[in-house]
C-alpha cells in the first residue's frame, strides 16, 4: 500500500536516492510533506512514499523509518548529515542555510530516515 509522495525538488536528490546515497532528509516547520501535490499524505514513520522527481515521475518507493525533530543551534546528529550525503556537519548546514531561509538559532525542523523498499 502506497501512503503517499515525496516529490524531491531537485533530480539530484532524487538521483542520491536512486543510488542509495541519500536515506534522510528534512522538513521545514509546518510542512506535513514536501511533496507538491496537495493530497500527498502526512510524512510518518513506517509509511511508503512513492519517491518522485521534479518532473513528476514516479521512481522508487521508501518507507520511513524513523523521525526527530531537531534545532538548528543543536549538532547535526552525524547519522543525519551522512544520511543526507553529506561529508560533514558544516556540509549539512551550508546545504540547508537557503532551504530553511537562513534559520534563527531557535529554528526547529524535522529530519526523517528512509529506505528503499521498491
Amino acid at each position: 500500500m502506497i501512503d503517499g509522495t515525496l516529490t524531491f525538488p531537485y533530480g539530484w536528490l532524487l538521483e542520491q536516492v536512486l543510488d542509495g546515497r541519500k536515506t534522510a532528509s528534512v522538513l521545514r516547520p509546518g510542512e506535513r510533506n514536501y511533496g507538491v501535490d496537495p493530497c500527498d499524505a502526512e510524512v510518518r514513520v513506517d509509511g511508503v512514499y512513492e519517491a518522485r522527481g521534479p518532473d513528476g515521475d514516479a521512481r522508487c518507493r521508501i518507507r520511513v523509518t524513523r523521525m526527530q525533530e531537531l534545532r538548528w543551534d543543536e549538532p547535526v546528529p552525524e547519522a543525519l548529515w551522512r544520511a543526507e550525503a553529506c561529508a560533514d556537519e558544516a556540509e549539512f548546514r551550508r546545504d540547508h542555510l537557503e532551504w530553511f531561509s537562513h534559520p534563527s538559532a531557535e529554528y526547529r525542523y524535522r529530519a526523517f530516515w528512509f529506505e528503499r523498499v521498491g
